[in-house]
């Protein structure tokens, strides 16, 4: 059986750390874009989210792209 895997949500995700807690651990905190188009590229992804990243106040300490797939069974 063949499946298919179709896009269907993608969001961007800034990782930022916005501190230490009481122990020295840092903290972190997520930003989302959602609304992404499936068939954007990972590289315009990955420019816009340094873009909005320059706009933050806290340090970023990684860029996600998550995408959520539909399976379907091929025919």
């Amino acid at each position: 059986m063949a499946v298919n895997s179709v896009p269907v949500e993608v969001s961007g995700t800034l990782v930022l750390q916005t501190g230490v807690d009481n122990d020295g651990n840092p903290v972190y905190r997520r930003k989302i874009l959602r609304n992404i188009k499936p068939e954007a590229p990972g590289v315009d992804v990955y420019n816009v989210m340094q873009a909005l990243a320059l706009l933050q106040v806290h340090p970023l300490i990684s860029i996600l792209r998550e995408q959520v797939d539909r399976l379907e069974e091929s025919v």
